[in-house]
């Protein structure tokens, strides 16, 4: 019997942690696809698994699991937050949502492990066989073990699945919503336990042990509040999909308008030309007629008129293609505007399969992204350099410009202007290219590489 005794404290002590280390890995995974670094993700799921074996085996006092549960996840968050302080309510979503995946998930597991208690006990001389109530202890504790981790790993999968926007910093109203399915889960859960709990003080069983219909009912329930949490992110990352393509269509929208001006202004351009050339010959006509009657002083002031207007009528860039020439002139003169060096030494394309449209997608994203930064920088330091070459099939596309502090490097490529930067891959990716971003020394550098 002492034997016994023991085997069955060996087991409790072995499925506490065992389902400590599901718990610990299970947090991991749910946190690993929105952090940068795995090992992050790591740390995180072992403090948490750390925290549940010091407050199971080594307590101070005698706590009470919700506290236990709610200090490892706490323990873990901080992990977290030490490696990565970014999107910090994304985080405290995830573990608040954790937590109460963490108990719909036991409670499920909790209504298996009665059913099977039931099972057990009409197997023939289970209530004599000692060996075989061990062993059926055994066989229920490891099946509730396997439904929980199935059950918990299968959950972090829908989420790393369903939540698509995970370098999106969360807003307070989206967190409030989002938290809404969880804390109705645990709050259901509450009740049914509270209900539980007094039905046994009162008649000495439980309800759910009694009751197949309560522990059915229970069960769905359970069941339905985790997959509310699933359908409600999926919900909306489905309307934040939209709202998305909504602004790219907006912006979409706005690089065809910007586009139509240039051209517009090619066009005007050409027409000053056309006009210049016609009446060429009779400006030719007025300064020798101005020479030969002597009027030296008035032909030299009707040259100088000529050659402004002349001036007027060019860019300052020449790129080779003249919608190309208009973008950069247009940019060098913002820049110059707000005392940035623009340095030019773009080059356009020789080639038939890149048009003059994705190009200016590329100049207008990436010189709007590095004029807005280095406009922001210390103003000894605001420099702008657009240089472009080819190497055989291929035609890099290179944007360099100063930035100050890491705060502005963030907001060129996640938040303030990701969507600029996504257009410039989208384009890239048509010519079977990809774009690469470095930052060092105060510098943000854009390289654009298309395959003709």
């Amino acid at each position: 019997m002492a034997d016994l005794e023991r085997l069955y404290e060996l087991v409790s002590i072995i499925h506490t942690t065992l389902i400590s280390i599901i718990y610990g890995a299970a947090f991991a995974c749910f946190c690993r696809p929105f952090v940068e670094r795995k090992r992050a993700a790591l740390a995180a799921g072992t403090a948490y698994f750390a925290m549940l074996v010091v407050l199971y085996y080594i307590p101070v006092v005698v706590i009470g699991n919700v506290t236990v549960y709610g200090l490892s996840t706490f323990a873990g968050l901080l992990v977290l937050y030490a490696f990565d302080r970014k999107r910090v309510l994304q985080k405290v979503f995830l573990g608040m949502t954790f937590f109460s995946v963490r108990w719909l998930v036991m409670a499920t597991g909790n209504c298996l492990y009665i059913w099977m208690n039931k099972i057990s006990i009409e197997l023939p001389d289970f209530s004599e066989n000692l060996m075989l109530q061990y062993q059926m202890h055994v066989i229920t504790l490891a099946v509730d073990d396997l439904a929980d981790a199935a059950l918990l790993f299968m959950v972090a999968w829908l989420v790393k699945k369903a939540y698509k926007y995970r370098d999106r910093e969360m807003r307070r109203n989206e967190f409030a919503l989002l938290m809404l399915p969880s804390m109705s889960g645990l709050v259901g859960y509450a009740m049914l336990k509270f209900y539980d709990f007094n039905y046994k003080a009162d008649t000495g069983y439980a309800m759910s042990e009694v009751s197949t219909q309560f522990n059915l009912m229970s069960l769905c329930y359970y069941l339905v509040s985790l997959g509310t949490i699933i359908v409600l992110i999926v919900l909306y990352q489905s309307i934040l999909e939209r709202q998305e393509e909504a602004r790219q269509k907006e912006l979409l929208h706005t690089q065809i308008e910007s586009m139509k001006h240039h051209i517009g202004k090619v066009e005007r351009l050409y027409t000053e030309i056309r006009g210049l050339r016609h009446d060429m010959g009779n400006h030719i006509t007025t300064l020798e007629a101005l020479y030969e009657t002597g009027e030296s002083a008035a032909a030299g002031e009707y040259m100088d008129t000529l050659k402004r207007t002349l001036c007027v009528s060019d860019n300052e860039v020449k790129s080779g293609n003249p919608v190309t020439d208009v973008i950069l002139s247009e940019r060098k003169q913002e820049a110059q505007e707000q005392g940035i060096l623009f340095v030019c030494d773009f080059h356009y394309p020789n080639s038939e399969k890149i048009n003059a449209f994705d190009i200016s997608v590329i100049l207008n994203n990436a010189l709007d992204n590095a004029i807005r930064a280095a406009g922001q920088a210390a103003k000894t330091r605001r420099e702008i350099r657009v240089r472009s070459y080819m190497r055989n099939d291929m035609y890099m596309l290179e944007i360099e410009n100063s930035f100050d502090g890491e705060q502005t490097m963030q907001g060129e490529t996640r938040e303030g202007h990701g969507y600029g930067l996504q257009n410039i891959k989208r384009v890239a990716q048509k010519y079977c290219g990809d774009i690469m971003i470095e930052c060092a020394d105060g510098l943000f550098k854009l390289s654009v590489l298309l395959v003709q």
